[in-house]
């Protein structure tokens, strides 16, 4: 998970314009160079500066975006420091994104980005965005957002920090994940269900 979440969502913007290994590109330019097919091979002109496979990440700049972003906190120097004199920085920083996601800073947040991304929050409003938080923390399939027929209105100790289970008590026939929480129903009702459906589809 580290590679792949840690490394497209946070290093990009550590980038400073210097990361080596050829693509899909790569491989047309060099064919249309065989063909001898000029048209099709880049000159360069006009993009001075914007090579992007040239790049060099600064795992240290990944490290502070990736901290802020997933425990909503810069990180610690001990971090830092560990990253500075590590002898292979790109393994250390994966190590470093599994250890936010265990971090249970990094639930509370997910939280809140739920709320946010939902368009919910407070009292009952809460239990959709708590749901959807613990289907990503605890690696559910992602479909259960929509799909989970039990424990779809859960709730948060932060005391004891672990989510704890509940079931919504709206009388639907059968429970839908997100799509048939309380809350949202009370949130985006309308005339013929139309703001729920916008808010379904965005």
């Amino acid at each position: 998970m580290a590679a792949t979440l840690g490394g497209a969502l946070f290093t990009g913007a550590a980038c400073n314009g210097d990361v080596g290994g050829g693509g899909p590109l790569d491989d047309v330019v060099e064919k249309a160079k065989e063909e001898g097919d000029d048209e099709r091979v880049p000159t360069g002109e006009g993009i001075e500066g914007t090579v992007l496979d040239e790049r060099v990440i600064d795992y240290g700049e990944a490290l502070k975006t990736m901290h802020v972003k997933l425990l909503d906190v810069s990180p610690p120097l001990s971090k830092i420091k560990r990253i500075q004199g590590a002898s292979d920085p790109q393994a250390e920083y994966e190590s470093m994104v599994d250890e936010a996601f265990e971090d249970p800073r990094f639930t509370q947040r997910i939280i809140r980005w739920w709320r946010d991304t939902l368009r919910q929050g407070g009292g009952a409003l809460n239990t959709a965005p708590t749901f959807a938080a613990r289907v990503l923390v605890e690696g559910q399939p992602y479909q259960n957002l929509f799909t989970a027929t039990e424990n779809t209105c859960p709730s948060y100790d932060s005391d004891t920090e672990t989510f704890v289970d509940g079931n919504c008590d709206n009388g639907v026939a059968v429970h839908a994940g997100v799509l048939t929480n309380p809350g949202s129903m009370a949130q985006f009702y309308g005339n013929m269900a139309f703001r729920r459906v916008r808010w379904i589809q965005e």
